[in-house]
């Protein structure tokens, strides 16, 4: 029995691998969000605001009999507020970056320390975005958290390598455009807060966004398949 921990797990991508992982018989599935809308007989749901990490200080992974593998899915993301700085609600950016990046790190370290010690097979994925590698106008807090997640990433994967702890494997992914609620939020900014507005309608309008049901596929054949994988930043274009 494989456990995967996924953040964000309500919607989305994290709802449509939770899923995936379900649809096999081998996977529990734990959800880490503020709303639960999955019912199945090996899934948890675990009521958690991801935009308030002090409260995460407490909490604590557990530990399943018969469990051969543990995956931790950060996928929570948000990318509000869309706006240019100076123009950006300060409670938002505190908000973005704990979602984005601080509960992200605090996570990993919880599970880092909980189970890499147990010599079983380890895999973490990271959702980044192909903003993290450019500037974007108006997105300034966003492309900065996940810049930020890519590196940690990269510092991870150093660190596992010089401990040789060959049995975690940590990936950062961009999904690429997908039909989410968060690209419903692009598509309704104002040009003013965004400049390259239209061009995501034309993404949704012209049908190029990629469903939260294939990124799932992708990502969950990097899990069933790491050794595939030499990259740790990459793209779901990239295979």
């Amino acid at each position: 029995m494989k456990v995967a921990y996924i953040t964000g797990a309500s919607s989305g991508i994290g709802k449509a691998t939770a899923l995936l992982l379900l649809s096999s018989n081998n996977y529990k599935v734990v959800g880490i969000s503020r709303t639960k809308t999955i019912t199945h007989a090996n899934y948890t749901h675990v009521n958690f605001d991801l935009s308030k990490p002090e409260n995460l200080i407490d909490f604590k992974f557990k530990h399943y009999e018969n469990c051969n593998s543990y995956i931790l899915i950060n996928n929570a993301g948000i990318i509000e507020p869309i706006a240019h700085i100076g123009n950006q609600n300060n409670q938002d950016i505190a908000n973005l970056y704990n979602v984005n990046l601080v509960s992200p790190s605090i996570l990993t370290n919880k599970f880092i320390n909980e189970f890499a010690d147990k010599k079983l097979p380890i895999k973490i994925i990271n959702i980044s975005s192909g903003a993290g590698k450019r500037a974007v106008d108006g997105w300034s807090t966003y492309c900065a958290s996940k810049s930020g997640l890519d590196l940690y990433t990269e510092t991870l994967n150093t660190e596992i390598a010089l401990k040789k702890q060959h049995h975690i494997k940590v990936y950062s992914i961009a999904p690429g455009v997908v039909k989410t609620k968060m690209q419903q939020s692009i598509r309704e900014t104002k040009k003013n807060d965004f400049n390259s507005v239209q061009k995501f309608k034309d993404y949704y309008n012209n049908d190029e966004l990629y469903s939260p049901e294939y990124v799932a596929i992708k990502l969950k054949l990097v899990i069933d398949n790491p050794e595939l994988f030499k990259n740790v930043v990459f793209s779901v274009r990239d295979f």
